[in-house]
């Protein structure tokens, strides 16, 4: 949750993070009540920040729970 604040913070016009945010915000309840604490702190390890994510096969299970 910190790097992806923090990932938004330097890219705030950013389309596809904006709408990652989104989409997880309507999606997880988890999330949407973390993301609004707005609970920021310094990432203090690691050489930087990089932001992953990962995608699953459309026809896949996954891929089907993902795009409901």
């Amino acid at each position: 949750m910190a790097l992806l604040r923090s990932q938004a913070g330097r890219a705030p016009f950013d389309e596809v993070l904006t709408d990652l945010i989104g989409g997880l915000s309507t999606r997880n309840d988890t999330f949407r009540a973390r993301w609004a604490r707005h609970d920021v702190r310094q990432h203090l390890t690691g050489p930087g920040c990089t932001p992953l994510a990962s995608s699953s096969a459309p026809a896949s299970l996954s891929g089907e729970r993902c795009s409901a």
